[in-house]
């Protein structure tokens, strides 16, 4: 199920190809850690022209096909404006990473 993870050990896994989840499943089964499938960045969407609802769908397909069970996150990952976030709340993610990088005084 998705759902927040609060503070469970977790693991993250990006699947760009929409074709590795199910062997993110295989290696997270059986161990502690609650994985975090749904895991990519505004940066990564546009460059590979998918859509945040499109990573939850295409995650949540990949879990469901497996019959797994057990919780799972989304991953809004290296967020670096507020207007990004809207887009992946509305999608349903469940973490959100934020990238403080441009504001770093080096």
């Amino acid at each position: 199920m998705l759902t927040p993870l609060g503070i469970r050990p977790s693991f993250g896994f990006g699947d760009r190809l929409r074709l590795a989840t199910p062997g993110h499943i295989a290696a997270v089964k059986g161990t502690r850690f609650s994985p975090v499938f749904a895991q990519q960045s505004v940066r990564e969407n546009a460059r590979i022209g998918r859509t945040l609802q499109q990573v939850i769908n295409d995650a949540r397909r990949a879990v469901d096909a497996a019959g797994l069970d057990s919780p799972w996150g989304a991953d809004a990952d290296h967020l670096k404006t507020v207007d990004d976030l809207a887009g992946f709340v509305d999608a349903g993610y469940t973490l959100f990473t934020v990238d403080p990088g441009d504001h770093v005084d080096n």
